[in-house]
């Protein structure tokens, strides 16, 4: 505006002096009232441009900081997220193993989480029975009057007490109520033999070496006979010869009968 007015001032000054109305002087002072503005405007557009690139730095500026709190505020959240402690497996705490407010070491055990749709039984097996158990045997878990199909999934590899820790799978559905730590009766079948003849185990064996057994008749005479055994197991013999279904058999006493081939039975 002010150089568009000195322009008008100027052509107005310039008409005047050429016609004698107005001085030289006041011809050569619009002359440069016109240079100044021309500068001044030249001096404000660079003003302008030097603003507008402020203006522009600050708001790149401004956009960096806001991009940078985003960045705080993902971090803060991400943070926040890993405080959050989730079990792999759904369940119920069993245990809680640190104290309220404890500083804890990374990778520290915090609860401990029971799956009860995924029990394993534990079975204490007799040292005799670890070279016939292996993985894949049927077994059978008594949980209160059920019996329950299950399968060796697991056997240590260390006798501990003249004993050896075996866990069993359950096959199929688990039985309902079951708790951690619960005590069951289970077994494990390590050979079936159907339409099998078999006598309760008992002391005789250990007192005749398995060799023979006292075999009673109607009469109350207990007669020595010879046996040929097959599998035993902790509570039960195989019988393959010597004895026939229905027969009884002096089990528990018979080391007292000496090496007599009949004795009367009160």
């Amino acid at each position: 505006m002010t150089q568009r007015t000195a322009e008008r001032e100027l052509a107005r000054t310039q008409e005047g002096f050429r016609r004698g109305a107005l001085a030289e002087v006041d011809f050569l002072r619009a002359q440069d009232a016109l240079a100044t503005a021309k500068v001044r405007a030249e001096h404000s557009a660079a003003d302008v441009e030097l603003e507008l690139g402020t203006i522009a730095f600050e708001l790149q500026t401004r956009e960096k900081q806001l991009e940078r709190q985003r960045l705080l505020v993902a971090d803060v959240e991400r943070r926040v997220e890993e405080l959050k402690v989730r079990s792999p497996v759904e369940g119920i705490v069993g245990t809680v193993l640190v104290a309220d407010r404890a500083v804890v070491a990374p990778n520290s055990p915090l609860v401990s989480v029971v799956d009860l749709s995924r029990l394993e039984v534990e079975l204490e097996m007799p040292e005799s029975s670890a070279d016939e158990l292996g993985i894949g045997m049927l077994a059978e878990v008594r949980v209160g009057a059920a019996s329950v199909p299950a399968r060796v999934s697991a056997i240590s590899p260390e006798v501990v007490n003249r004993q050896v820790l075996a866990r069993v799978r359950f096959e199929g559905e688990q039985p309902e109520g079951l708790r951690q730590n619960q005590r069951v009766t289970a077994r494990v079948l390590f050979e079936e033999r159907p339409d099998t003849l078999v006598l309760a185990r008992g002391p005789f064996l250990e007192a005749h070496g398995g060799r023979f057994a006292y075999v009673l008749d109607a009469d109350g005479i207990a007669q020595r006979r010879p046996l040929t055994l097959g599998a035993t197991s902790v509570a039960a013999v195989e019988i393959l010869d010597g004895i026939a279904p229905g027969e009884r058999v002096v089990i528990a006493g018979s080391d007292a009968f000496g090496d007599a081939e009949r004795v009367r039975v009160n």
